[in-house]
């Protein structure tokens, strides 16, 4: 465990000197890595500053009070959150410590090109989501793989503090395979989830992100304010709610959201909407495995799926770059939804 203290990686007092500007690289923990850079102080303090973990390998890790951090290219999981294995802290980790206010430990950084998988639980009373994304700074969350998270899915957001105007969380060009209830349970829908806390559902950005079948960016709670963007995805679930196509459905609960140019298996929601069958969405997927074995590339030739060519994107919040793979978006003068560019 690699953590804050009196010295470089301390003893978990209440120091402040964070490891900074160190990059840690092609390196296996069987457990848990843990960083904490201002820790017990208020405010975002100077140290745990621009620390790397490039390719590395490990149950679980959690950062808090960091800045500027990334992780890329890294396989985090499998981890048992009931304490059977890697991860024993009765839930997911998130990437903030107790406190209020300017107290509150929040990161900012990057988590780029990453694997989380394999978070299980074993009661509903505990929780699997992959990464918890708790008063967060600027982060963003990209070109990553999720699946096989129990209980709050991929991702689950709340605050407990209001975020101020420049702490965006950005979720984009990533691949979301399934969510389960609990080891034995039903597919969930909530790839991303959200909840109601004391702190407002706000500046948040999903973008560009490809759902497999029976997934999508769902709240279990909580209504979303009209910072909240969720734009350009490509869905495979139905946002009518009627059903979850593979499990329990969860509620839209998307507020005052915007919800622009997505596209959806059964049903529309938001403005600019399109949907397709579920076996047309699967079938434009170049393997609909919702597991290790998936390939969420778009199939056939380009222009052939509902997905191409789909989201204008030459400004405001669908201007986006790169798509997952590097490559640039767009192709021509209108971009494909999901996480592929064509």
């Amino acid at each position: 465990m690699l953590e804050s203290g009196t010295s470089d990686f301390g003893n978990g007092g209440s120091g402040t000197n964070g490891p900074s500007y160190v990059t840690f690289s092609n390196f296996r923990v069987a457990g848990d890595v843990e960083m904490a850079g201002n820790q017990g102080q208020s405010g975002t303090g100077t140290t745990g500053v621009g620390v790397v973990l490039d390719h590395i390998s490990t149950g679980e890790f959690h950062m808090a009070g960091m800045t500027n951090v990334l992780v890329d290219h890294s396989d985090i999981g499998p981890c048992s959150i009931d304490g059977s294995g890697a991860c024993e802290s009765g839930q997911s980790r998130d990437w903030s410590m107790s406190g209020s206010g300017s107290g509150r430990q929040y990161s900012s950084g990057t988590i780029d090109h990453t694997v989380f998988h394999d978070y299980t639980a074993n009661s509903s009373a505990s929780h699997g989501e992959c990464y918890f994304a708790l008063d967060w700074r600027q982060f963003t969350i990209q070109n990553s793989w999720f699946y096989n998270c129990h209980i709050s899915g991929g991702i689950r957001i709340e605050r407990i503090t209001s975020p101020g105007s420049s702490d965006l969380l950005t979720i984009q060009n990533n691949w979301f395979g399934a969510m389960f209830d609990q080891i034995g349970g039903g597919q969930r829908c909530e790839d991303v989830t959200w909840g109601s806390n004391s702190g407002a559902l706000s500046n948040v950005l999903i973008r560009y992100n490809t759902f497999a079948s029976g997934g999508g960016p769902f709240g279990s709670s909580g209504s979303p304010t009209s910072s909240f963007r969720i734009i350009g995805n490509l869905v495979g679930q139905n946002p009518d709610g009627g059903n979850c196509e593979m499990g329990v459905p969860a509620n839209l609960n998307y507020g005052s959201a915007t919800v622009d140019h997505n596209v959806w298996v059964d049903g529309d929601s938001g403005t600019n909407s399109a949907h397709v069958t579920m076996s047309v969405f699967n079938a434009m997927l170049a393997n609909s495995s919702t597991g290790s074995a998936g390939n969420y590339h778009l199939s056939g030739a380009s222009g052939s799926t509902k997905a191409d060519n789909y989201v204008p994107c030459t400004s405001g919040d669908a201007n986006l770059t790169y798509d997952k793979d590097g490559n640039r978006r767009p192709m021509g003068t209108i971009c494909d939804a999901g996480a592929q560019e064509r």
